[in-house]
């Protein structure tokens, strides 16, 4: 019992010590509608420009929730609207439909940089769509 109780308190103390790293070059951004954006592109002015990225939004239900956008940085009314927004990124609506029914109130995205297609996405289940 008493080595027991000894593993758990060791499991409490090394839990309490966990940290989580992120991936590299993520951000958490606040997600702004631009529909004249295509469903495929992302207006994120703190990502390089033509560059790929994946957005989660938590909780999600699996990977046919996390959308594969290319970085368009060169969208007039995305520039004119947001400009260099250090917090914010523009994308299509039908894109925030994916993202587990997220809307513009406020809900938050990780955009993390995807070049080398680490994070897997899948097309939205037939259901869903």
């Amino acid at each position: 019992r008493k080595l027991l109780e000894s593993y758990a308190e060791d499991l409490d103390s090394a839990a309490i010590h966990l940290k989580a790293k992120g991936m590299p070059g993520q951000r958490t951004q606040v997600i702004l509608p631009m529909n004249s954006l295509k469903e495929t592109e992302i207006y994120a002015p703190n990502f390089e420009h033509g560059s790929r990225v994946a957005l989660v939004r938590y909780p999600h239900g699996g990977k046919f929730e996390i959308p594969e956008l290319t970085v368009n940085n060169n969208h007039r009314e995305s520039r004119r609207l947001l400009g260099q927004a250090i917090d914010a990124v523009g994308i299509n609506s039908k894109v925030a439909a994916r993202l587990s029914g997220a809307d513009f109130d406020g809900d938050t995205v990780v955009v993390i940089p995807n070049g080398n297609r680490k994070i897997k996405s899948e097309g939205a289940l037939k259901d869903l769509a």
